[in-house]
Formats: structure tokens, C-alpha cells, sequence
């Protein structure tokens, strides 16, 4: 059997999940890749992909799993965020592509400052991936990162671990109203927080519903949008940060730009993703 031919089977297993062809291309060739220990490449060059009895095991356990609609990184227990692979488990927010932009205008905030050392507070750390991107960006910064959710906490440090920047990363098990300023300077507060109303929740994938925690996807006050109106609020009483960044829904933009603007921010701006969306708001 050839990989053309394992493929179409596993395909053909999925089928009940009905996923547009993209992602299911996607998901087969992670499934192969985590099974055979194989890059992509290699894997169309094989001609025999023949899977022995254990792999044939995990890979039944893989697809009754997926077919009980458990998202496939939890199925695996990672995740990919850009080059980066982060360990994942369930009650943990799964990282998104569109997240990476945020990645991006944050990199490029630092960059024109032309300083070294800088300390950036992230409020909502979930897996880490944010915070672990730029920390192996650039070897000279620390990160503080707060999550209400202790098993966020837990795998956030194991995944800084994983990536060699633990030593520059401090997680804390608290909210933001919560969080006891220390003797810390933040130059930047970074988030991407929850900021979906529980009536736009409800419309959600239902294997989103059935495994991802709540806490990361449904913001507070009746529109999804409280945590950024805490963050406009209570920004000052915790630092005086040279910029902030936070991910945003893409309908929110008009929105929650007025919220910092409500709180005398300026130099407000906002960055599209790679699909066109608005995704990204920076305070300057």
C-alpha cells in the first residue's frame, strides 16, 4: 500500500465529519505523519506504507476519537502554531493560524522600538504559544503570562520548557483583577482573550463545544467584550506600557477600538490576517 492509497482510506473514515477537502487533506497528512514518524515528502516518495500492528492500533484509537468528534490536536496532544509544536491537552484553548498575526505586529512593535530587554505581560496565556513564539524570537526578552485556567498554567510551562525559554517565562494561575503587581515594569501587554458572546458560542462547531474549555471563548458582559474593557481600564494601575496588542474577533474591530478610545488611548490601529479579516488592534 502507498501513501496515496492509506490516505484515501483514512479520507474515506472521515467522511461523517464533514470537513471541506482542505482540512481534511490536512488532517489525513497529520495522522499519517504522527503514525509513520514521516515528513510529507517522504511519505508520497514511499511505496510500501504498510502499518504494523501498533500503528494500525493508534491509528483505529485516532479515528474513533475523531469521529466522536474530539478535536484532532487533542487526539495527537499537540499542536501546530507556526514552526513552533506545543504540547495539548484537553481543557486547554487549541492555538489558531490567525493568531500568528498577532505574533507578527507585536514582533514588529518591538523591532521599531530599538531596545533590548524589554518585559511584556500576556493576560490569558492559554498553551503559551504567544508568548513561546516571541520569546524564541528574541533572546533577550521576558515574558509574564496570567491564565485563569491552572491546566493552561501547567501546560504553558511544560511547552516553554519544551522550546528552551522557560527560564525567561513566568506563569501565574490568576485573572487580571486578580493579578498583584510586583515590582515588575511591563513595556507591553499582549492578549488574545476570550471575546465570543454566549449566544455566538452557541453557534460554534459542535466539537469546539463538546472539548474546548468555555473560559477561553466566552468573554464576560453580554457582548463578549468585558476583558478588553478591564484592560483599557485597569492597564495604568498595573504598568505603563509602551504598547498594547490583543487579538480581536473580526466583526469587533469598530468596537473594541472604541473601548480604548472611550478609556483616552490614541494611536489605536488595526491589522488584517491573512484571509483579509480584521484580527489584530494595537495601542501605541
Amino acid at each position: 500500500m502507498n501513501y496515496h492509497n492509506l490516505k484515501g482510506q483514512i479520507k474515506n473514515c472521515l467522511k461523517p465529519l464533514d470537513l471541506d477537502e482542505t482540512e481534511l487533506e490536512t488532517q489525513v497528512n497529520l495522522i499519517l505523519e504522527d503514525l509513520t514518524g514521516l515528513q510529507l515528502n517522504q511519505l508520497i516518495l514511499k511505496d510500501n506504507l504498510n502499518l504494523n500492528p501498533e500503528q494500525e492500533i493508534r491509528l483505529t484509537t485516532i479515528l474513533n476519537k475523531r469521529l466522536s468528534f474530539v478535536p484532532l490536536q487533542y487526539v495527537l496532544g499537540y499542536a501546530y502554531f507556526g514552526e513552533l509544536k506545543l504540547k495539548i491537552t484537553q481543557g486547554v484553548f487549541i492555538p489558531r493560524s490567525d493568531t500568528l498575526e498577532l505574533v507578527f505586529q507585536v514582533i514588529n512593535i518591538i523591532n521599531s522600538f530599538k531596545t533590548t530587554n524589554l518585559h511584556l505581560l500576556e493576560i490569558g496565556i492559554g498553551s503559551g504559544a504567544i508568548a513561546i513564539a516571541l520569546l524564541k524570537h528574541f533572546p533577550d526578552l521576558n515574558i509574564t503570562g496570567i491564565d485563569i485556567n491552572p491546566k493552561a498554567c501547567k501546560i504553558s510551562k511544560e511547552n516553554a520548557q519544551n522550546n528552551g525559554v522557560a527560564a525567561r517565562l513566568k506563569v501565574i494561575n490568576t485573572d487580571l483583577l486578580n493579578f498583584k503587581q510586583n515590582s515588575a515594569i511591563y513595556h507591553g501587554l499582549i492578549s488574545n482573550p476570550p471575546y465570543i458572546s454566549y449566544a455566538e458560542y452557541l453557534g460554534l462547531d459542535r466539537q469546539i463545544i463538546l472539548n474546548e474549555p468555555k473560559t477561553a471563548l466566552i468573554g464576560s458582559d453580554a457582548d463578549g467584550l468585558g476583558l478588553y474593557r478591564q484592560i483599557a481600564k485597569y492597564a495604568h494601575l498595573i504598568t505603563q506600557p509602551d504598547f498594547i496588542a490583543v487579538e480581536i474577533g473580526d466583526s469587533q474591530a469598530q468596537a473594541v477600538y472604541d473601548i480604548f478610545k472611550n478609556h483616552n488611548f490614541t494611536h489605536i490601529n488595526i491589522y488584517k490576517d491573512t484571509n483579509g479579516l480584521d484580527r489584530v488592534l494595537t495601542v501605541l
